[in-house]
């Protein structure tokens, strides 16, 4: 075969020779796609992301009625591969799981729950006379005390909340006006009946909700 008649073929990379010349094999794989186009591929059809029904045009088989649509779809399924990914947290005050859209530095489930813990925080503080007291969790100290009250030794629910009289609080084993401190080794979880009939017994309590 010389060289001129070997320019009628294509050649792979490889060196491969088509057995077609190259006007039948333009031939043959336009009418090859025009056929699947037109029973396959015109038909039309919803937006996958938008819902949009668009005609597709030839030889196209793509689920989006534009680059925008596919663009939003593939962005959407790339951050909530993201939120899967995240570690599962447990909230500082009420033990629930942190939503994973938050920042993966939160260490509450919701701006009540830190209000909550920074507010009773600050009045130990105060009332301790401990300006370097760290941030109390409840949660820690539920989970150190198994989620019993220190004072009737029931069962505390965490799923109960404020003013619910048996939800979690916690109380000084030794109160504050009797010498004792703000100290983990102090501090004891307790149903908030409990610790306010505490208090009624003339033992002054700060009480975390």
């Amino acid at each position: 075969m010389t060289s001129r008649d070997l320019s009628e073929f294509y050649v792979s990379r490889a060196g491969r020779i088509n057995p077609w010349c190259k006007p039948c094999y333009r031939e043959w794989h336009r009418n090859r796609y025009q056929t699947a186009s037109t029973e396959a591929h015109d038909a039309p059809r919803p937006c996958s992301w938008c819902g949009l029904v668009y005609a597709p045009k030839q030889r196209c088989a793509s689920k989006y009625c534009s680059t925008r649509c596919k663009d939003s779809s593939r962005n959407a399924a790339a951050a909530e591969a993201r939120l899967a990914a995240k570690p599962i947290r447990i909230c500082r005050h009420c033990a629930v799981s942190i939503p994973p859209e938050k920042i993966i530095t939160a260490a509450f489930c919701s701006t009540k729950c830190s209000d909550a813990a920074h507010g009773v925080t600050r009045k130990m503080r105060k009332r301790g006379s401990d300006p370097n007291l760290g941030l109390i969790s409840r949660a820690e100290i539920a989970d150190r005390d198994g989620w019993r009250c220190g004072l009737c030794r029931r069962k505390v629910d965490s799923a109960k909340a404020w003013p619910d009289p048996m939800c979690a609080s916690i109380d000084h084993v030794l109160p504050l006006a009797r010498g004792g401190d703000n100290s983990a080794a102090n501090l004891q979880l307790a149903h908030l009946r409990c610790n306010l009939s505490k208090r009624a017994d003339g033992q002054d309590q700060l009480r975390l909700f």
